[in-house]
């Protein structure tokens, strides 16, 4: 059919155009109708088909309060409230202008008893707020017949128009409603509503789910996309989604449809009421539509995504990823780079961390723990790090006592160890190379295999002044060592000084004896000892048993001679020349000594002025000769003086010593 208001196609029966809500004139229908919806009933029916009224006279009238409490004073405007109050009188004279003639008797306003008698007992609590609150106070219900509304009142003030009362109304089928009578639906409504119309508990909770869109004001379903319902022509401002219906068993009570419920006019009869639905005067009990459960609907079409959405959405996901594959390597970043920072300090730690290096340092008679100085060890070398090192360090006897980086060094002694007792060492001329790495800055490094320094004691005699000045002057800068480098030095001095002495002293025996041989006489059958007094100043001859002694300066003048001759020879002679003694030799043969005063001799020559030029000697022979058989107890000039003087001789001088040094040392030999 078209609506002759706007001319669009609507479909055929309906009361309301689609498009624009005018209300279309349609013939009367021809059985009786339901006098809720106004929908055609088949003749007897119980229920209707579309709403599920009951249609048979109700003894009495049922008003139920949902479980749990809805206010909504606060959010609904006291303007909308108005607007509601004015709306519903609106619907009911709408519906009751299309309800067809009936015999069904019109429904009749409920007792102050009944209603008393279908408000639960316990009232409803306002969500956080207490029992006893004046908010959750229950209030009264009037009955009063409601106000009818202009027959121009605008259909628009319907939209988002809060319920006032809530009635059991079982939910439609998953299918929507048909027009026409249906058999079967007498049958599905006493299954969901009983035979008397009112739900009763069972034993197990059944949901009638509504699939598609329905009016929220008479619960038709509607066309998603039609402005009007066409049963009751409320303005649809968005789509009505389905309501599941549910009645619970184990709580005895009916959730039902709200959205269907809210197009009951005031003064509606619904079903399992006798009379007409009392209104309420108070909206905070009044469930709005965005209190409802949750509602499904039926999903728009889709429109084609936009090539710029789809690039926007592409380059948000590359930037998403782009950021998430960031974020994860600023992750590992900062992981790579806190590794390599706790690498880099252990690799810094470990170029920094100074070893013990331990080494060989050996030396007869030298060891620390007796006292000894350390050996000093000259460093030069570069550390792991570049650094450069040239300094002196000190080893123990054990090869302890460096402490170094790792690196490459070249070791060298310095100077001479001091020992306890003063010794002093050659300083080897060896250069020992040692290299190491090491990650464990607390690891010692042994150095051993790659050699070491063996040392040398120097004689004491042979110790300069340079070495030992050297030696202390390296043992008094070894602060960590703890030696006593004052006492070590003198200790070395005096062993030193001691040898020289000793050098001496048996370098001066050595002479002794050397030259004590070299006046070792021994001849045929006899040897002696000539005085000291004449070493290097004489010279010897050996002719077999004879011996003659001679000036070394002066060969002509002889000090005196030996001869072997059998039997002993009386000490006798003239005043020049005498025999001085004579030694057995053993079978009757005697060592006879002979010997010319010299002194007398030359001194009488002297007196007497001979002009013989054999007699002629010169005062150094003179003096030379008097001295080597005196012993130096004369001189000639007094030996001369006093002869001349006073005739005194000096003879006794000559003899005695010569007796004591040649006569007595006489020895015979075997």
């Amino acid at each position: 059919m078209i609506c002759p208001s706007c001319h669009s196609e609507v479909p055929d029966g309906s009361m309301f155009c689609t498009n624009c809500g005018k209300k279309l004139d349609t013939p009367a229908p021809s059985g009786p109708v339901c006098p809720v919806c106004g929908a055609q009933v088949a003749p007897g029916a119980k229920f209707c088909t579309n709403c599920g009224n009951k249609l048979e006279e109700a003894t009495e009238t049922t008003v139920v309060q949902p479980e749990a409490p809805v206010t909504t004073a606060d959010a609904v405007p006291a303007a909308e409230v108005q607007a509601e109050e004015e709306i519903v009188p609106t619907v009911a004279s709408a519906v009751e202008e299309e309800a067809p003639e009936t015999d069904i008797p019109a429904p009749q306003p409920a007792s102050d008893e009944t209603v008393a008698q279908a408000i639960p007992e316990e009232p409803w609590v306002e969500e956080g707020a207490s029992e006893e609150s004046p908010a959750n106070a229950p209030e009264e219900t009037t009955t009063d017949a409601p106000e009818e509304l202009p027959a121009d009142a605008p259909t628009e003030a319907m939209e988002d128009v809060a319920p006032t009362v809530v009635a059991p109304v079982p939910a439609p089928d998953s299918e929507p409603a048909p027009d026409t009578f249906d058999s079967g639906a007498e049958e599905a409504v006493e299954t969901l509503w009983g035979a008397d119309g009112l739900a009763t508990p069972s034993d197990e909770a059944e949901t009638v789910q509504i699939t598609g869109p329905t009016c929220p004001s008479c619960g038709t379903p509607v066309d998603p996309n039609a402005p009007f319902c066409t049963h009751c022509g409320a303005r649809l401002s968005a789509p009505v989604a389905s309501i599941p219906y549910e009645q619970d068993a184990s709580a005895g009570a009916t959730m039902v449809d709200m959205a269907r419920v809210s197009a009951v006019p005031r003064g509606a009869a619904v079903p399992g009421m006798s009379e007409p639905v009392p209104v309420m005067t108070s909206a905070p009990a009044t469930p709005r539509q965005a209190d409802l459960p949750p509602q499904s609907f039926d999903a728009p079409a889709k429109k084609k995504m936009s090539g710029g959405k789809i690039a926007a959405i592409a380059v948000g996901a590359v930037a998403a990823l782009a950021l998430v594959g960031g974020g994860v390597w600023f992750v590992l970043d900062q992981q790579r780079q806190q590794q390599e920072a706790a690498q880099q300090q252990a690799a810094e730690e470990a170029a920094a961390a100074e070893h013990a290096v331990k080494i060989i340092a050996t030396a007869e008679g030298w060891n620390t723990a007796d006292g000894a100085s350390r050996l000093p060890v000259h460093i030069v070398g570069t550390a792991s790090d570049g650094t450069a090192v040239n300094e002196v360090q000190y080893v123990d006897s054990n090869g302890d006592g460096l402490k170094l980086r790792q690196g490459e060094y070249d070791f060298t002694v310095a100077a001479s160890p001091i020992a306890a007792d003063g010794t002093i060492f050659t300083v080897p001329g060896t250069t020992l190379h040692v290299s190491f790495e090491s990650a464990d800055p607390s690891e010692s490094i042994d150095a051993t295999e790659q050699g070491g320094f063996e040392l040398t004691p120097i004689a004491a005699l042979d110790v300069t002044d340079d070495q030992l000045s050297a030696a202390y002057d390296h043992a008094s800068k070894d602060e960590e060592g703890t030696a006593d480098a004052v006492a070590l030095r003198d200790a070395a001095t005096k062993r030193r000084d001691h040898a020289v002495a000793q050098k001496e002293a048996d370098e001066k025996a050595a002479a002794e004896e050397a030259a004590r041989e070299a006046r070792h006489v021994v001849a045929n059958g006899f040897e002696f000892f000539m005085p000291e007094h004449w070493d290097n100043r004489v010279d010897v001859d050996i002719d077999g048993s004879t011996v003659t002694i001679r000036s070394k300066k002066y060969p002509r003048l002889d000090l005196c001679w030996i001869e072997v001759r059998r039997g002993a020879e009386e000490a006798m002679g003239d005043i020049g020349t005498a025999c001085m003694g004579s030694v057995s030799l053993g079978e009757g043969m005697y060592a006879n000594v002979y010997a010319t005063r010299w002194g007398y001799t030359i001194a009488d020559l002297y007196r007497r002025a001979t002009s013989d030029p054999d007699d002629y000697y010169s005062m150094e022979e003179a003096n030379e000769i008097v001295d080597l058989q005196t012993g130096g107890a004369i001189t000639y000039t007094k030996l001369r003086d006093d002869y001349v003087d006073n005739g005194e001789t000096h003879n006794d001088l000559t003899d005695n010593y010569i007796r004591k040094h040649i006569v007595e040392t006489i020895q015979p030999t075997g």
